[in-house]
């Protein structure tokens, strides 16, 4: 006998409650004064267009109770998060310094990740006609036009060049700005150096990132650091943020009407809010513009598409892709992959820049449903343990 503990059958209407209760959510939140984060530069300092977008898109984070931030989640642990964030930018440290002061770059975003932003034009690598999707993991060398996202003179991936601003703000790699951390003149910034035996690479057997990748996005760039000590200012975490709540309504709106055939209105009203704000033209002037479909925004699957990967975008690194993944039912396209970085055992350019395999994951249907405990069971019989388990 199977025992099902779920409806059967499709029923439409919930996604129409849940779009409801996403707007109710939002016209709350604007009420009470809440809005998209911009940043402002109050220094004396003259910053480029090109680092206020990339401050805004840090900052929606690690500013304390700002604006977008609709529910935080205390402080606790926010410090230590940086810690695992924070690679070291200059070379010269003991090893005393290194474990100490804690600075060290284990927390790793993976390539899947780097790869899933848009390019500058605002549509996905593999879909924007002018961009050389199929040589992205060749080499190329920085000029001066790329100062306020790569290192002049510095050969990275291709991969890197001509992204969108979130890109850039996200994630910090070999050859890439880092704002802020006691340089506050753009013209002086950091950059990061991630081969092996290079600043921010792997110099021993611990403490640096298995994939060449950093997690910028989630590091203040007010913290101070020097070779004798590390200040970090902590930060309410991000649980709901208003641009959370635009994709949210955005998505649910057009599960609610996916068969009528167009996709509504305010699906791309309150997206486009949240791509204006990261620098970005809206949906449908992307595609138009620049994707090689470009009538994917006008039908219900590709909206869907493309609104979830804006959330991956938007969101990535606050916790939420995981879930995201697991209840769209794609746990098993998006986590039975290998993971992928950069081989960083490598100082050389040639050699560093090939792909290399950490490990593969491998996730099962059963994982969809985690299991209950022994314990559960025994003291409540009637309890099924959940399939698989």
């Amino acid at each position: 006998m199977v025992n099902l503990f779920f409806n059967q059958v499709y029923d439409g209407e919930k996604w129409t409650k849940a779009a409801e209760a996403c707007l109710d959510a939002i016209q709350c939140a604007e009420e009470a004064g809440h809005g998209l984060y911009e940043f402002v530069n109050m220094s004396s300092t003259k910053l480029s267009e090109e680092t206020v977008l990339s401050l805004t898109n840090r900052c929606k984070v690690t500013e304390r109770w700002n604006k977008e931030l609709v529910w935080g989640c205390g402080q606790s642990g926010i410090r230590d998060l940086q810690v695992l964030c924070q690679p070291w930018l200059e070379s010269n440290y003991s090893s005393d310094d290194r474990y100490h002061n804690a600075r060290n770059g284990t927390f790793a975003p993976t390539l899947a990740v780097a790869e899933t932003f848009y390019t500058k034009n605002g549509v996905p690598m593999d879909e924007d006609r002018s961009y050389d999707y199929d040589n992205r993991y060749t080499t190329q060398v920085a000029t001066e036009a790329d100062k306020y996202y790569i290192q002049p003179g510095y050969t990275t991936a291709k991969l890197h060049f001509d992204r969108e601003p979130r890109f850039y703000a996200t994630l910090g790699f070999d050859g890439s700005s880092w704002y802020g951390i006691g340089k506050m003149d753009d013209n002086d910034m950091w950059y990061l150096q991630a081969k092996a035996k290079q600043a921010s690479g792997k110099r021993g057997n611990t403490l640096y990132s298995i994939t060449g990748y950093f997690a910028k996005k989630l590091v203040r760039y007010q913290n101070a650091m020097v070779p004798a000590s590390i200040q970090i200012e902590t930060y309410p975490f991000p649980i709901i943020r208003l641009a959370d709540l635009y994709l949210l309504y955005a998505e649910a709106l057009n599960e609610a009407k996916k068969d009528e055939g167009t996709v509504p209105e305010d699906c791309y009203t309150y997206i486009d809010k949240v791509r204006v704000r990261a620098g970005l033209k809206g949906v449908k002037d992307s595609w138009r513009l620049y994707a090689n479909d470009v009538s994917k925004p006008n039908t219900y699957e590709g909206f869907q598409t493309i609104v979830r990967q804006e959330r991956m975008i938007e969101l990535a690194l606050e916790g939420q892709r995981f879930w995201d993944i697991r209840r769209w039912n794609l746990a098993n396209q998006y986590f039975n992959k290998s993971l992928q970085g950069w081989d960083i055992n490598q100082d050389e350019t040639s050699a560093y820049y090939k792909l290399n395999t950490y490990f593969i994951r491998n996730y099962e249907d059963r994982e969809n449903l985690w299991p209950l405990k022994d314990y559960d069971c025994i003291v409540n019989p009637k309890l099924i343990q959940n399939p698989g388990w």
